[in-house]
């Protein structure tokens, strides 16, 4: 009976971009779940992310902005948040739709 307890080779990419997606994931389900509690800079005030409110008049936080630098921080936020997001889905639908060659046929 053969064991083996090392992940063969043509696994890691999986491994890697796996960890990598759960760890993307948890950071912006932090990000934007538990705002309130994190407090960076100059950049927000988490006692302000402690309201609920919903904006039906579309892009009125470009308009109407508290802060002259909200808007740009907000979008460049949301790009840097969701840019990794994209980039994983590519790779691991590459990576998991690709037939593994360690498989027998």
């Amino acid at each position: 009976m053969k064991t083996r307890t090392d992940i063969p080779r043509s696994l890691w990419p999986r491994v890697v971009y796996l960890a990598a997606a759960g760890l993307v994931a948890a950071t912006v389900a932090s990000l934007t779940l538990l705002k309130s509690s994190f407090s960076v800079g100059g950049l927000w005030n988490a006692q302000a992310h402690n309201r609920r409110s919903v904006d039906l008049v579309p892009f009125n936080g470009f308009v109407d902005a508290p802060v002259w630098y909200g808007p740009v921080v907000n979008t460049l936020g949301n790009l840097a948040l969701f840019v990794p997001v994209g980039f994983l889905a590519v790779l691991l639908w590459r990576t998991f739709t690709r037939p593994d060659p360690s498989r027998p046929a």
